[in-house]
């Protein structure tokens, strides 16, 4: 107790420091940073922003030569979040709507190496069936390979 009574940065209440350089901090009551709030990651946050709004409405109409990377950019926001269908969702209709090869090409590139990512983790699971809930998940990821084969047979044939 007599350090935090000689340290001058520390409060009266001793449970959080000033800075002087970077973004404020709280300091927990063990000492410890606790972590930065984000509140695009926080559920229940009523401040989420309408992304897919925010890229057709202000991105897509407005830079049209970007449409490739505007499409790309929207699907690893959606990957990133964890949402891996809206991301598919996203590419293919990025790949139904572009006008030029180079946009297309960015947007196929993007798409086959999540595919590819997608497929590869989905291997890797079911070549390690010791872990919790192997058998139903096994089955689910199965089910999921032979969807993605479909969807790239029937898409590109």
């Amino acid at each position: 107790m007599d350090r935090q009574a000689n340290n001058p940065q520390q409060q009266q209440n001793g449970t959080s420091l000033i800075r002087f350089a970077g973004p404020p901090t709280t300091i927990r009551p063990d000492g410890k940073h606790a972590p930065i709030y984000n509140e695009d990651k926080d559920p229940d946050s009523d401040q989420k922003l309408n992304v897919e709004k925010i890229v057709y409405k202000d991105g897509l109409e407005v830079y049209k030569d970007q449409a490739g990377r505007l499409w790309t950019g929207l699907a690893t926001y959606w990957i990133k979040q964890g949402e891996f269908d809206c991301a598919k969702e996203t590419f293919k209709t990025g790949i139904a709507t572009v006008l030029t090869i180079r946009d297309f090409t960015q947007i196929f590139d993007a798409y086959a190496e999540f595919s590819e990512l997608v497929i590869s983790g989905i291997m890797e699971e079911l070549a390690n069936p010791d872990e919790e809930g192997s058998s139903a998940h096994t089955s689910c990821m199965a089910w999921a390979i032979l969807g993605l084969k479909r969807n790239w047979g029937h898409q590109w044939t």
